[in-house]
């Protein structure tokens, strides 16, 4: 089954009414993926072959997918089947990554239990009717970025002449679009209802940081299952470079850094709310005991002997790090980042080289 999570008892009533940590779960995307005895993974991939594999049946009796000339380095295939293709792919990608990262998230909240057992008694404000909501602006989105980079789609859409070209762009180009917002609002509204539980009532030990691991991981996994959207959407980059690619292109790093920096916002804050507590508790220990020593008298000699571990103790509260991060993963999601910049420059190396021996 493409399901790996163990979900808590009751999860299947909150995603059958549509609201809840699991209203995911009632998304036609991911009971599809849910009901199918296949990995998620393989589902996307075969859910983008089985879009490419119609549109290059259609245009075979219709239309011409294929031309003498080369566009983007990919030679024999016009500019309108590579973009075709790349969006049959993006939304089998768009539909594996999106499940992956609900089942993750379901995932890290089975982990967070023992340090947050009451992670089920808030409200998560997630609803399926929302998602629906952001799915019809992703898809009129899409329609609108395959009509400015698309001259076929443009005159279907204006009337001035029908192409099987342009309707097909029209029908399968807003499918990725429609697909990724979905899956931006279930991500992004998964991960800032965790991290808004874990700043109310996450159980931290300032010296153990394995309470909040779980939450640094599910950020990282979510980052760069959006920087790999990012680097696929990327590819089309090479052929045309079309502003609305570039806008499209920052909309999933926009996702991708959100994903990062929005799960750790209220752990940040419960950490940083524990050190405050803790360091004002252990100057005012150290406030008695210096008045102690100060003052002289039979506890004296006991004040000043309290006096080196508070101070130590002191400075191991202040060098806590607030941000459930350490540097390794930091840089990790920094190299993350600069992954679709090397795909694209790596794309027009080669186009350029290809130019450069072909001429």
């Amino acid at each position: 089954m493409g399901s790996t999570a163990s979900l808590p008892q009751g999860a299947a009533r909150l995603a059958t009414a549509g609201a809840g940590w699991d209203a995911w779960r009632a998304a036609w995307e991911n009971r599809l993926v849910d009901a199918l005895p296949l990995p998620a993974a393989v589902v996307g991939v075969a859910m983008g072959a089985g879009i490419a594999a119609i549109y290059l049946a259609v245009e075979s009796v219709f239309g011409r997918p294929f031309a003498d000339e080369a566009v983007g380095g990919f030679a024999g295939i016009t500019p309108t089947a590579g973009g075709f293709l790349a969006a049959a792919f993006l939304t089998g990608y768009a539909v594996w990554a999106g499940y992956a990262i609900n089942v993750g998230n379901a995932q890290t909240r089975e982990r967070l239990r023992p340090s947050l057992p009451d992670l089920e008694s808030g409200t998560p404000g997630i609803s399926l009717r929302a998602s629906r909501l952001f799915g019809v602006v992703g898809a009129i989105s899409g329609i609108g970025f395959i009509v400015v980079v698309d001259q076929p789609a443009l005159d279907v859409v204006t009337g001035r002449a029908f192409s099987t070209d342009g309707l097909l762009s029209l029908v399968v180009v807003p499918l990725p679009f429609w697909l990724f917002s979905r899956a931006a609002y279930f991500t992004l509204a998964g991960v800032t209802s965790v991290s808004e539980r874990a700043e109310q009532g996450l159980r931290l030990d300032l010296l153990d940081p394995s309470a909040v691991a779980p939450i640094g991981r599910m950020a990282l996994r979510a980052s760069l299952l959006w920087i790999g959207a990012a680097v696929l959407g990327g590819i089309s980059l090479v052929a045309s470079g079309s502003p609305a690619e570039y806008v499209a292109l920052g909309f999933l790093l926009t996702v991708a850094a959100a994903s990062f920096l929005l799960p750790v916002r209220g752990v940040r804050r419960r950490i940083r709310r524990a050190k405050l507590e803790e360091l004002a508790r252990t100057r005012a220990e150290l406030h008695r005991a210096r008045e102690g020593v100060a003052t002289g008298g039979e506890d004296a000699a006991s004040a000043a002997a309290r006096l080196p571990g508070l101070v130590a103790w002191e400075a191991r509260i202040e060098a806590v790090r607030e941000w459930p991060f350490d540097t390794p993963t930091l840089v990790r999601f920094a190299l993350f980042l600069l992954i679709p910049l090397g795909s694209w420059l790596g794309g027009a190396l080669v186009e350029r080289s290809v130019d450069l021996f072909l001429d």
